[in-house]
């Protein structure tokens, strides 16, 4: 049943059913009657999102509503026929065609047209097995720094430097040299951080705070498209610019080599200014998420973000 494997898919991703509420704004008990098979398909497609579930064996779309009735017309029957078909009506299937209805009239539905629908492996968050051991030393290719270079300038700092890394900075942090990017102060102008990827929250909490300080004036970091923490829902796309890359970038390993990432990426900017980022959109290809008006800080604020964030 296709509510065994989402419950299976929220263990997967550690999220208890209260969490999972949390995350989504609704009652736990929702959760819970949604995991007995009752509630509705606009909550189930809210959910598969948060715990990243999506069909394959069905038919292509960007939601699961567009996979229902593209796998309908793939199959060449109209809502009157399938609703002989399956025994149903035909306002019940051209609900579910649009993400109305309840799970109950979903799951008899698969039966039907999705006998071969089946979990689409998720994304991979880490790059392949043979090369864990090393999945934070990957450094960010010269093609796309330049860009970067020419909207904000050489940065004056990159706190995560490596000896390397090709990208060009006043100043660097590295490791090597006993520099902690995450433990000293960013007193930089324009700061660039490609942060190790297994602790890409901690960084982007650290550049949070950087600049609501003032010790950094403008931070660009470039990280996985990780959008499931309360961080990010909650603060991040209220201070920073977003931008959601299109295609993949080829990182470079140690070894020279140029290698994909199996994930997507984003920038998150902060401290930009909007001619900035207007000259940056011409560049990069990407989509930028509407900024919440919360990222204006007052001085209440900033007061109060300053006692929320920790890293």
């Amino acid at each position: 049943m296709i509510i065994d494997e989402i419950r299976k898919a929220r263990e997967s991703k550690g999220l208890s059913r209260r969490a999972l509420a949390e995350m989504l704004d609704v009652d736990p008990q929702a959760i819970v009657r949604l995991e007995a098979g009752t509630g509705s398909i606009d909550l189930l497609i809210r959910v598969m999102d948060a715990v990243d579930f999506h069909f394959a064996g069905l038919a292509p779309g960007r939601s699961l509503p567009d996979q229902l009735r593209n796998r309908r017309i793939k199959m060449e029957l109209s809502v009157a026929e399938l609703s002989r078909r399956a025994g149903m009506s035909r306002n019940t299937i051209s609900g579910l065609e649009v993400g109305k209805g309840t799970i109950r009239a979903l799951e008899s539905l698969l039966a039907i047209i999705g006998k071969q629908a089946r979990r689409r492996a998720p994304e991979r968050q880490h790059w392949a097995a043979d090369r864990k051991g090393d999945r934070d030393s990957r450094f960010t290719p010269l093609e796309f720094l330049e860009p970067i270079y020419e909207v904000f300038g050489i940065p004056d700092l990159d706190p995560c430097g490596h000896d390397l890394a090709p990208v060009r900075a006043g100043q660097k942090y590295m490791l090597s040299e006993g520099r902690d990017g995450l433990a000293e102060p960013w007193a930089a102008g324009v700061v660039w951080c490609n942060p190790p990827f297994s602790a890409q929250l901690q960084w982007l909490r650290k550049a949070d705070h950087e600049v609501t300080v003032g010790n950094a004036k403008t931070v660009i970091c470039l990280v996985p498209a990780r959008t499931d923490s309360a961080f990010f829902h909650d603060r991040l796309i209220g201070v920073a610019d977003i931008g959601l890359l299109r295609g993949r970038i080829k990182f470079l390993s140690p070894d020279g080599r140029a290698e994909q990432t199996p994930f997507a990426l984003m920038l998150v900017i902060f401290g930009a200014t909007a001619r900035q980022l207007d000259h940056l959109r011409t560049l990069i290809p990407a989509y930028w998420l509407p900024r919440s008006p919360s990222g204006a800080l007052g001085d209440r604020e900033r007061e109060r973000a300053l006692e929320e964030i920790s890293f």
